[in-house]
């Protein structure tokens, strides 16, 4: 996580993600790949990089670290010889914000995949708000009948499962 709004995020999304995690990479360190034309990235400073190598211990045993260069460089291959890896490990405050953007974020991929049917779920709440709205509870006929149709055409979708539709 990178540039100081990101920056400030990365241990909340270290928490969130190592929740589910079987291995973690933290860094950078500096060093990496010099590719022209994309952007370089400041260095953690070392009580960045400890943090962050902590919180990732405390979810996993399999960490790693972006990069082995940068930690020679800065003289942190050094320092992790004494580093005290039992140190406590605190709740970080961005722990919510981080899992608020995630969730979000796999909403509009989710979205993004099944755009009919994210249509078709707008398409039948306009509706519903509509009747709503002129003291109507229900749907009327035609409104069920084109939801009916659409869940004939395109299936009732299920959260987990893989969907192929058939437009013509």
């Amino acid at each position: 996580m990178h540039g100081r709004w990101w920056r400030g995020l990365g241990p909340g999304m270290l928490w969130s993600y190592g929740l589910e995690a079987q291995a973690l990479a933290v860094g950078t360190t500096g060093g990496g790949p010099d590719v022209p034309g994309h952007p370089q990235f400041s260095s953690l400073s070392w009580e960045e990089f400890t943090r962050d190598l902590r919180l990732a211990r405390h979810f996993s045993g399999d960490v790693y670290v972006h990069s082995l260069e940068g930690c020679v460089r800065q003289g942190y291959l050094r320092r992790l010889r004494s580093f005290d890896w039992g140190a406590p490990v605190t709740h970080p405050k961005t722990a919510r914000l981080a899992e608020g953007i995630r969730a979000l974020l796999r909403v509009i991929l989710r979205a993004s995949t099944h755009p009919w049917r994210v249509l078709g779920v707008s398409r039948s709440s306009a509706y519903a708000e509509e009747d709503h709205g002129r003291g109507h509870t229900a749907r009327s006929q035609l409104d069920r009948a084109n939801m009916a149709h659409f869940r004939h055409r395109f299936g009732q979708y299920l959260p987990g499962q893989t969907h192929s539709l058939e437009l013509g």
